[in-house]
């Protein structure tokens, strides 16, 4: 998996992916078997959401309590087949793994696809998990 790639998987939180820059989606059994027969799918365009997170987390607040906060406003199914795209002061302060986690829980308000923008290189991150030597952007 890399940025920019599409990536479906027959998971719901297959969706973690956006925060790697990457268009992923979970998807029923049946499309995921279509999608690797034929080696490609159809989806409809979500409407998109633009969250933007001014100024900075307080100490002792992460993004998954962000996370519970946003669900808990826009409830199960607030944000069904959208594409949300999470940008801001304090999203630039959040770690690679703090994305992770945002993006992971984001299907839980019935989304399509999570964005967040990146300050930080996907690649490093992805090259440092693998054992690779990563250069700092």
């Amino acid at each position: 998996m890399n940025p920019g790639y599409v990536v479906v998987g027959a998971d719901s939180h297959t969706c973690s992916n956006g925060a790697l820059c990457a268009f992923s989606t979970g998807m029923g059994s049946t499309d995921i078997a279509v999608a690797m027969a034929l080696g490609h799918t159809w989806l409809r365009v979500p409407e998109s959401w633009k969250i933007i997170v001014r100024g900075s987390f307080p100490k002792g607040v992460y993004a998954k309590d962000f996370m519970l906060h946003f669900i808990g406003t826009v409830k199960a199914d607030g944000a069904a087949y959208k594409a949300l795209e999470f940008t801001g002061l304090a999203m630039d302060s959040l770690s690679m793994p703090g994305r992770l986690c945002m993006s992971n829980m984001a299907v839980e308000c019935g989304l399509k696809w999570v964005y967040s923008t990146q300050t930080r290189s996907p690649e490093n991150f992805l090259k440092a998990a693998a054992g690779q030597t990563a250069t700092l952007p």
